[in-house]
């Protein structure tokens, strides 16, 4: 481990902002619900706003940052041959963008003739032919979002009408120039206007919105972004289609443009492995108050330092950089009588499908009581006294009776305790987890790959690592993870729903990549004779012999023809059986 850095360190710094981040630890290692208490003091909890805004400090005063794993001159060269690559990139597109708002003004001078030409479906000589078009299609809907068209819908079109609109889109064209003028001064010139942060926080000016629609009908770019789709100005040309508008010298320049920035583009060698991390920021302090969460509103300042009700006294301040070591010391000191409890529940919750504090992210007023109150101690005091080994842990959970046993309920049981939170008995879980699911189809099939490390990748049908590896993004959720009930990865879970319905019987029934993987299961499948064949089968899905009720049902499905092997595979597969945790 190079230096003083951990790689867990990633962890924190995954979280949109600083509250989140505080939220997440307090939750995740001490069963706090502190977040509650950004606002006002905790309702319920011994938490005042003041130790909220404590360890909101700690946070404030880290940066997220990067740990090189390669020598400086590999970053070196690496950030140099980008900066290369973007800053021809910012040139070519400059340039282009330029040829673009000329032929803009150009056209817009013509308005008027392409206006009288669409009226009367008619190309005169010296109009462009694709703009005459789009100018056509763009007339057939009266209904626009601004009234500076409505004129052209108002009655028989006259030349006058055509002028006064060719006016309006002349005067819109020079007004967003005059905007984007001022702008840039505000921005301070080109590194401002890269700089996204800056422009959002900047109070930049704007044309007004019916203005704005009107201008983005003649002159904008085509936009995409989320749900909006808009395909352009009717004038503006962009890329290989302004091209037919640039004279050969202009052209070849464009041309030659863009041969260097793809050569520099390809020229960026790989990207070095890097650790994200939290580092302490050049001046760490104090933060105040932020008044009923206003942060517009401060009062009186925090020190950083613990929760004062897992100190014996007033908690000391924190006096080493940000604090994050003192918070992390704090955290994990034997003294502090939850974290121990906390990680031992997860641990339990993980084994047993419930913890024993069955709300495992509060341990406060709110979350449930303990079930086995001094069981949790007991487990507390043996992790501790274990050096914190989860090893150790796992291991004595595993051994116990009370995880051995056997899943057979007495009437009893069933009577006094249906939840069977006393755990009288083995409690059934319903099925795999999503990933767990994924990997045991392609585990079966012989097409998972085991390959350890490296990066992630998107989920697609390609994709043969193990679910572990799946890139999760958070604006668009993975259907077919969110069929198995996937967390939600905006928040944090402290547990996973488990349902069990119709559409994930027909995802089995109908997935593309079920299919894909039935039939190279069946592939899988070899023996001297079909009974063998269903013997290897269940082997392989329920690790059990089949019986020979389930041989003779195997034998009618398939009646000797090679071709159904594959649904006879995907029917197998879809059993409840395959998806129960075993």
């Amino acid at each position: 481990m190079p230096g003083d850095h951990l790689p867990a360190l990633g962890f924190q710094t995954i979280g949109e902002n600083d509250n989140d981040r505080l939220d997440v630890t307090t939750r995740a290692m001490l069963g706090f619900t502190v977040g509650c208490a950004q606002c006002h003091d905790h309702k319920f909890d011994p938490i005042p706003t003041k130790d909220y805004y404590s360890l909101l400090g700690v946070f404030k005063s880290s940066v997220v940052s990067e740990h090189p794993l390669v020598e400086p001159v590999v970053v070196a060269a690496y950030k140099a041959a980008k900066t290369a690559s973007e800053d021809k990139q910012s040139e070519l597109k400059r340039f282009l963008d330029r040829q673009t708002t000329q032929l803009i003004d150009v056209f817009a001078s013509q308005t008027a003739e392409y206006l009288m030409a669409a009226w009367k479906k008619e190309t005169p000589v010296g109009l462009d032919a694709e703009v005459l078009a789009r100018w056509t299609e763009f007339l057939k809907d009266p209904k626009k979002e601004h009234p500076h068209f409505q004129a052209l819908f108002a009655g028989p079109p006259t030349r006058e009408t055509a002028l006064a609109v060719q006016a309006a889109i002349e005067k819109v064209i020079a007004e967003k120039k005059a905007v984007d003028d001022r702008n840039y001064v505000k921005l301070g010139g080109l590194e401002g206007l890269k700089d996204v942060n800056r422009a959002v926080n900047t109070l930049v000016d704007a044309l007004p919105i019916d203005k704005f629609y009107f201008w983005r009908d003649v002159a904008s770019p085509p936009l995409k972004v989320e749900d909006i789709r808009f395909g352009g100005g009717v004038y503006h040309f962009t890329g290989k289609a302004l091209d037919r508008f640039l004279e050969p010298r202009v052209k070849a320049y464009a041309n030659r443009l863009r041969a260097d920035a793809e050569r520099l583009k390809k020229a960026i060698p790989p990207l070095y492995p890097f650790w994200h991390v939290l580092k302490d920021a050049d001046k760490p302090k104090n933060i105040p108050i932020a008044i009923r969460g206003n942060a517009e509103a401060p009062g009186e300042e925090a020190p950083r330092r613990f929760l004062a009700v897992l100190c014996e006294g007033d908690p000391p301040p924190f006096e080493k950089g940000s604090g994050r070591l003192e918070l992390a010391n704090a955290i994990a000191s034997p003294k502090n009588p939850l974290t121990a409890r906390v990680a031992v529940n997860r641990l339990w919750q993980h084994h047993f499908g419930a913890g024993l504090v069955r709300s495992t992210g509060n341990f406060g007023q709110l979350g449930d009581r303990p079930t086995h109150p001094e069981l949790l101690d007991y487990l507390a005091s043996r992790f501790i006294d274990s050096g914190w080994s989860l090893k150790a842990i796992h291991r004595e959970i595993l051994l116990s009776a009370a995880y051995q046993q056997s899943s057979a309920e007495s009437p009893t049981a069933r009577e006094k305790d249906p939840e069977n939170r006393l755990l009288s008995h083995a409690t059934l879980r319903e099925r795999l987890d999503a990933e767990a699911l994924r990997d045991a189809v392609l585990a079966v099939s012989g097409q998972l790959d085991k390959t350890l490390g490296g990066p992630s990748a998107v989920l697609d049908e390609k994709h043969r690592r193990r679910t572990l590896y799946v890139t999760i993004s958070r604006s668009k959720p993975d259907r077919t993870l969110a069929t198995f009930d996937f967390p939600d990865p905006n928040a944090a879970s402290d547990s996973r729903m488990v349902t069990v319905g119709p559409m994930q019987r027909l995802f089995f029934m109908n997935s593309p990549f079920i299919a894909q993987q039935a039939k190279t299961l069946a592939d899988r499948l070899t023996g001297p004779t079909d009974p063998d064949r269903i013997a290897l089968a269940y082997e392989l899905l329920y690790t059990r012999p089949a019986t020979p009720a389930e041989i003779t049902l195997g034998l009618e499905f398939l009646q000797s023809k090679p071709e159904r092997w594959p649904q006879y595979a995907q029917v197998l597969l879809s059993a409840a059986e395959f998806s129960a945790i075993q």
